[in-house]
């Protein structure tokens, strides 16, 4: 587990090709974990933090989008609150149903669903600061990011990609487009202190970025 600030810690996965970036956020009521990774097993370090510190606080866990690499941990936490965006929980449902070959099989224990949905914008407010869930459609119809106010950090999934956004919406661009322009629109946005992705090919740049700079979509090579 790695430290970014007071309260958020981020989990790194190696998933061979590729990272898969987790996060979990302490604050004075709730404790969110953002995304599952790609196992129950995965989330183990997520879980043992858990067990050691988050007292009587109650856990949130978010899932970004219905990918697996984001979802598939989700019944290692079973009975706990799972916030996605409404069309999740069908797109998961369907995931699981896929005869996509080079989708990796589900775990053992299944894939829990989300049990708490929403549309536009979903904000939990507490003494240390807000949590603001956000509907950021582009990468998938379902795409949503995490947002604290006063600790001007954005938790983007894969909705912030480097170098190339990957779009798995046919024609999500125009969608895309909008969806930065709204991000530019958070309070505090322009000055984030961090940027965390989701994912990151092994050789590309860490998965957490000082600059917002990073939310900009890169030309696609000619």
């Amino acid at each position: 587990m790695e430290r970014l600030g007071d309260n958020v810690y981020i989990h790194r996965v190696d998933a061979t090709e590729f990272l898969v970036t987790s996060a979990v956020v302490f604050l004075t009521t709730r404790v969110f974990v953002f995304d599952t990774s790609i196992s129950p097993q995965a989330m183990e370090p997520v879980k043992t933090m858990l067990d050691e510190q988050v007292g009587d606080r109650r856990v949130v866990v978010v899932n970004s989008h219905h990918h697996w690499d984001h979802t598939y941990g989700n019944a290692a936490f079973a009975g706990h609150d799972i916030v996605a965006h409404r069309s999740c929980r069908k797109l998961m449902a369907s995931q699981g149903r896929s005869a996509n070959e080079s989708l990796p099989l589900a775990p053992p224990e299944g894939v829990t669903l989300p049990t708490i949905s929403f549309g536009d914008r979903l904000s939990y407010i507490d003494d240390l600061d807000t949590v603001h869930l956000i509907h950021t459609p582009g990468h998938t119809e379902d795409s949503i990011i995490l947002y604290l106010d006063k600790g001007r950090t954005l938790l983007a999934g894969d909705t912030v990609e480097w170098p190339i956004p990957s779009l798995a919406m046919r024609d999500g661009a125009a969608l895309y487009v909008r969806t930065l322009r709204q991000l530019k629109q958070l309070p505090s946005t322009r000055s984030s202190r961090v940027t965390v992705r989701g994912w990151a090919r092994r050789s590309s740049t860490p998965t957490s970025a000082t600059s917002p700079e990073s939310m900009r979509p890169s030309p696609r090579p000619s």
